[in-house]
């Protein structure tokens, strides 16, 4: 992730502090940002740490790309499979983040054997 420390002006949208810019600016700027300490890296919120407010935890991942940002520090098999079945059990499951955590949960049931 790509968090601001200071508010952005690019391209015309402004970027609050906290926000996370990655995917919406250009990975040269990002680094750019980092090396003037506008911008630091922290590290996605375990599936217990995320917020509540009512929301799922697949529902707080909008995109599969975020899916697939917070799958990369899950290491357990428990948090993989929970957030499989929650999203197969929606209306309409998207099928890039079935194939992506039914992935990851075969990586880590590889890692153990």
């Amino acid at each position: 992730m790509a968090i601001l420390n200071k508010p952005l002006n690019y391209g015309g949208r402004l970027f609050e502090v906290g926000d996370n810019i990655r995917g919406q600016v250009p990975l040269d700027m990002i680094q750019l940002l980092k090396k003037e300490g506008v911008v630091s890296e922290e590290e996605v919120l375990k599936d217990q740490e995320l917020p509540s407010g009512g929301a799922t935890a697949v529902e707080q991942l909008k995109t599969v790309e975020e899916l697939a940002e917070h799958l990369k520090i899950l290491n357990d098999a428990e948090s993989v499979q929970s957030l499989l079945d929650e999203e197969q059990g929606k209306d309409k499951p998207r099928a890039g983040a079935v194939k992506l955590l039914e992935a990851r949960l075969k990586e880590i049931q590889d890692e153990r054997v």
